[in-house]
C-alpha cells in the first residue's frame, strides 16, 4: 500500500511540475491537436496604482491579454516558468499622454519602453520563443 500511496504521489507531482519549454503548446504530429482546439486564453486586468512601480505578469496561457489603466510609468516582469514556445501576451496600457510603459527584466527582448500619446494607448504584442518573450508588434495612439 504505502507503494501505491508513493507512485500515486509521484504521479501527481510530476503532473504539477511545469517549466518554460521550447516545444510549441499544440501538437506538431500527425493526430495531435493542431486545430488550437485544446488552447487556453488568459486575462488580466490591472490598475496602476500609486506607488506601484512593478507589475508581475502572469503568463501560463496560449494567450495572454493584459490591460493596464495607467497613472504613471510602470514596469512589466513576466514569470517565464509555465511558458510554450509559440504562446503570445498582450499588453493594453491605456492612460494620459506620456505615460510609460516598461519592459523589464530577462524575460523581455523588446524595443525599449512605450510611451502614449495624444490618444492614451499603447498595445504590444510579444511571441515567446522558447527562452524569452520577443516584442512582434507595437502601435502607438
Amino acid at each position: 500500500m504505502k507503494k501505491f500511496l508513493f507512485a500515486v504521489a509521484l504521479m501527481l507531482s510530476a503532473t504539477f511540475v511545469n517549466a518554460q519549454s521550447a516545444s510549441p503548446r499544440f501538437g506538431t504530429t500527425a493526430g495531435s491537436d493542431n486545430t488550437y482546439r485544446g488552447l487556453s486564453l488568459g486575462f488580466q486586468s490591472q490598475t496602476d496604482a500609486a506607488g506601484m512601480d512593478t507589475l508581475t505578469l502572469r503568463t501560463n496561457k496560449f494567450t495572454n491579454h493584459v490591460r493596464i489603466a495607467l497613472t504613471d510609468t510602470i514596469s512589466l516582469l513576466p514569470v517565464v516558468t509555465s511558458c510554450k514556445a509559440g504562446d503570445e501576451l498582450i499588453v493594453v496600457a491605456t492612460g494620459a499622454s506620456g505615460r510609460r510603459v516598461r519592459f523589464v527584466g530577462a524575460g523581455f527582448q523588446s524595443a525599449g519602453s512605450a510611451t502614449t500619446s495624444t490618444g492614451g494607448t499603447v498595445v504590444v504584442t510579444f511571441i515567446f520563443t522558447g527562452t524569452v518573450w520577443a516584442e512582434k508588434s507595437r502601435i502607438v495612439q
